[in-house]
């Protein structure tokens, strides 16, 4: 669990912030931090929705191998993905708040 977190959670976001460190010259090291608050709160969920699948599988909770249900295993992963990708653009423009919100307001929550 440590390990998938450190790889898919920090590791990832360390190296997007290292990626875009031309934004930490042009505005700041606060300022470029606090622009990455989306894409952190991405790493985040990306990282424990990795993390709860793989102790699901070794919890004995396999997908079904039936047609139906990998059908099924394949939309809820590609949910999960396309939800979370609100978070995870690569604009700085908006902040984690504006995200969530956007989010609530895509399933009718104002």
């Amino acid at each position: 669990f440590a390990a998938t977190f450190m790889a898919a959670g920090v590791g990832n976001a360390i190296y997007h912030f290292i990626r875009d460190i031309d934004v930490v010259a042009s505005v700041g090291l606060w300022n470029a931090m606090m622009s990455f608050d989306g894409y952190l709160f991405y790493c985040f969920v990306l990282a424990a929705g990795i993390c709860i699948s793989q102790l699901r599988m070794n919890l004995g909770a396999k997908p079904s191998n039936t047609l139906p249900g990998r059908v099924f295993s394949f939309f809820c992963v590609w949910g999960f993905f396309v939800s979370i990708h609100v978070f995870g653009a690569d604009a700085r423009d908006y902040s984690l708040g504006d995200r969530l919100s956007f989010m609530a307001n895509l399933f009718g929550i104002n």
